[in-house]
């Protein structure tokens, strides 16, 4: 097994691991319970991170419909200016 920094090579790890199965099968329900425990472990991080963005986009949502609205009243004056111009000539 190949080691990176003392820990060993992730894809000779996860070789090693398939072995094991194969050759244990009843080790299969606890490796796979071992994988959804960590998993539900770190949801709560990974919606913390989620609600977060979504706080982000919600803030960003509202400057464009600033912006947006901002842009609206530009062109409403350019056009407008534009009419006073036509007369003009």
């Amino acid at each position: 097994m190949v080691e990176t920094g003392g820990k060993p090579d992730p894809e000779s790890l996860v070789a090693r691991i398939v072995a094991e199965l194969e050759a244990n099968p009843a080790a299969q329900p606890l490796l796979l319970r071992a994988l959804l425990t960590n998993e539900f472990r770190g949801m709560p991080v990974r919606l913390d991170h989620i609600e977060a963005d979504i706080r982000e986009m919600k803030v960003d949502i509202r400057r464009l419909k600033t912006d947006v609205a901002e842009l609206k009243t530009d062109v409403a004056e350019l056009k407008t200016d534009v009419a006073e111009l036509k007369t003009d000539v």
